[in-house]
């Protein structure tokens, strides 16, 4: 798995932060953000690019192989998921991006116990370019969703939760991103260390900042980002997905959650749970130089995997598909309506 064959990279946002996974009505298709997927966490192909960017800088890799999506691969790097990380005085919480019954939503696993947050929304205003000339396009302005990252911010959305600290862990210092890569030979992390670059839409600063520890364990194997896939079927919560010669089996459940933030955030309804559901949606692949890349079929991030895998789906190198253990507490979820509820898709 990731957390014992894997090092971690830590990327703190040097500012609000906009992730958007496309869909079809998204920003990448219709030119407008006003019902694209904002996501907590950036897309494995966001994290892929810029650390293909940083690579080109510190001269690892050459321009045209910068561009290439597989380029990574030809220096040994396979990535894992991206996770949200809250990094306290004495420790680390990872957080798994949810996408539940109940909505999208981070669930965190800390050492007494899981709980659920959902960043605060900031709007801001912005104009369109052109993409050739770069200039603004007249009469296009729009409002786009940003995350607020900040250590203050994440501590209301938190609420009870981490507000005084988590445990002997000490106040909340960074909350950043995460991403798994092959163990380093002490020669590629330390020139990365420190270096700026943008990170998803609005070119954002991030900075990285050497390596971390998850603190992940045992527990049960969760997707922890998108799957593409080919095709899926099957009844109540398990969703077959299949792909290319794989199959793997998605698995809904109820995992026992702290209640944290205000009453309307997604995350713990008030039995105290949250309840993770397979979904399958149409998703963006992101964008090469000059294009957009193919939309793909995708098994969305929550869920649990039912077998002992690093990835699942297609180009898993790129860290779609990975799969994490987090230590849930889980339960069947109780009622006839839930357990016979079809996998969504839309």
């Amino acid at each position: 798995m990731w957390m014992k064959m894997h090092t971690w990279i830590y990327l703190r946002p040097l500012g609000p932060v906009a992730f958007r996974w496309g869909g079809t009505t998204s920003p990448l298709l219709r030119g407008t953000a006003a019902h694209s997927l904002v996501s907590p966490l950036p897309l494995p192909s966001t994290v892929s690019g810029f650390l293909r960017a940083q690579l080109l800088r510190i001269g690892k890799l050459k321009p045209e192989e910068a561009l290439r999506e597989d380029s990574l691969r030809g220096l040994g790097i396979e990535l894992g998921p991206p996770l949200l990380l809250l990094r306290f005085e004495r420790g680390s919480v990872p957080c798994a991006f949810i996408y539940g019954a109940r909505g999208p939503s981070l669930l965190c696993a800390s050492p007494g116990g899981s709980f659920a947050i959902s960043p605060r929304t900031l709007y801001r205003v912005g104009v369109a370019l052109d993409m050739d000339t770069r200039s603004a396009l007249e009469g296009y302005l729009y409002s786009m969703e940003h995350l607020d990252l900040s250590p203050a911010a994440v501590r209301a959305a938190g609420g009870g939760c981490i507000e005084d600290g988590i445990g002997e862990m000490g106040a909340l210092r960074s909350v950043g991103i995460a991403v798994g890569i092959p163990r380093d030979d002490g020669e590629l992390l330390p020139r990365l260390k420190g270096i700026v670059g943008p990170l998803g839409g609005e070119g954002v600063p991030a900075m990285i900042e050497g390596e971390v520890d998850p603190e992940l364990g045992d527990g049960v194997p969760v997707l922890a980002a998108p799957a593409l896939i080919d095709g899926y079927g099957g009844e109540g919560l398990d969703l077959r997905a299949t792909w290319d010669g794989g199959a793997a089996v998605l698995r809904g459940y109820a995992a026992s959650a702290r209640s944290c933030g205000p009453p309307e955030s997604p995350g713990p309804g008030k039995d105290g749970e949250v309840h993770a559901r397979p979904t399958v949606r149409l998703l963006s692949r992101g964008f090469a130089l000059n294009s957009r890349l193919p939309m793909s079929l995708a098994a969305m991030p929550g869920p649990a995997v039912d077998c002992d895998c690093a990835a699942i789906g297609r180009s898993t190198w790129n860290g779609w598909g990975s799969v994490v253990r987090l230590p849930l507490k889980l339960r069947d979820p109780g009622g006839a309506r839930w357990r016979d509820a079809a996998p969504g898709a839309y």
